[in-house]
């Protein structure tokens, strides 16, 4: 996978979505891989207040005006200020019918339901649904992998970000059986410029999105050599690549390698479907690259993603 662009500007970034599916069938791209917007903005919920008829949870109206919000109850993919404007003050857990639904009771007595085009809850192992987090956190599993410093918290969905990142260790991506891992590669070619990929640890950062909103990522430094870093963020459906350049590297051409087992890569809509030979499934999608720059003036770009296959 070779993601081109010629250097004009101080600071540009090439930015593309690896997404697993959870569906059985995948019929188009996820709003993560439509947006250049990252965060909680991939994901438009709907207008507020719905009709639920379900009451189980409710709560009186004397109850709703002392009832405080926990904590636990709050999704990470709704804003705390959003929150306090509509005065969600009891989540309606057992009213959410599935995976894509959230529903709270409001201080007034009425209800705010927002739903979203992909899941934003999961079932944990022990058969507890869950809301989805993007926060990255240290690798829970050392004893078994040893090799991996951090991971995403809470999802089925699971990101494994290597403590080196290297041509022999990437990101990992896997739910269900399903492994996906992609890693920087040297380009060699005698007509181009050549592409040294050097070792490089890895460091979380939180930054901010251009809408305002705070995201965990990890970083990994001149892994293309200096003025280059690679910055992943979890996603929930898997993990955003930036690849940034902060100064003119002189380098035109980045590659990377997608292992995906026994999954068929096709192209589709400028992206990549990866799809179970056996089921035709699409079991996972990468999405067309977006191309900004840090100058406010100048427009996204999507450009085409070249790719090929090996053994």
């Amino acid at each position: 996978m070779k993601k081109r662009k010629k250097i004009q500007r101080l600071a540009l970034f090439l930015m593309l979505t690896l997404a697993l599916s959870t569906l059985s069938a995948f019929p188009g791209l996820t709003k993560a891989q439509e947006s250049v917007d990252s965060g909680n903005a991939e994901w438009t919920p709907s207008t507020d207040c719905a009709t639920v008829n379900n009451s189980e949870g409710d709560l009186s109206l004397d109850e709703l005006a002392v009832k405080v919000l926990s904590k636990a109850d709050i999704p990470e993919v709704i804003d705390t200020g959003l929150i306090a404007e509509k005065q969600h003050v009891n989540r309606l857990r057992a009213q959410e019918t599935d995976m894509n639904t959230i529903i709270f009771q409001n201080t007034d007595g009425t209800k705010s339901m927002y739903y979203y085009g992909v899941p934003v809850k999961y079932m944990d192992p022990d058969g507890v649904i869950r809301d989805k987090s993007n926060k990255v956190i240290e690798n829970q599993d050392k004893a078994a992998f040893p090799e991996y410093a951090y991971q995403n918290k809470a999802n089925d969905i699971g990101t494994l970000f290597p403590q080196i990142l290297s041509q022999e260790d990437g990101i990992v991506l896997e739910n269900a059986g399903t492994k996906i891992e992609l890693i920087p590669y040297n380009y060699e070619n005698s007509d181009a410029d050549e592409t040294s990929v050097a070792e490089s640890s890895a460091r979380r950062e939180e930054y901010v999105h251009t809408d305002g909103e705070s995201a965990d990522a990890v970083i990994y430094d001149n892994v293309f050599g200096g003025g280059t870093k690679l910055r992943y963020t979890p996603t929930f459906m898997g993990f955003k690549e930036d690849l940034i350049l902060e100064q003119n590297t002189g380098i035109n051409r980045f590659q990377f390698i997608l292992k995906s087992g026994e999954l068929q890569a096709v192209p589709e809509n400028g992206g990549i479907y990866l799809i179970d030979p056996l089921t035709g499934e699409t079991e996972a999608t990468v999405s067309p690259i977006y191309v900004y720059d840090s100058y406010k003036g100048i427009k996204v770009t999507r450009i085409p993603m070249t790719h090929g296959t090996t053994k």
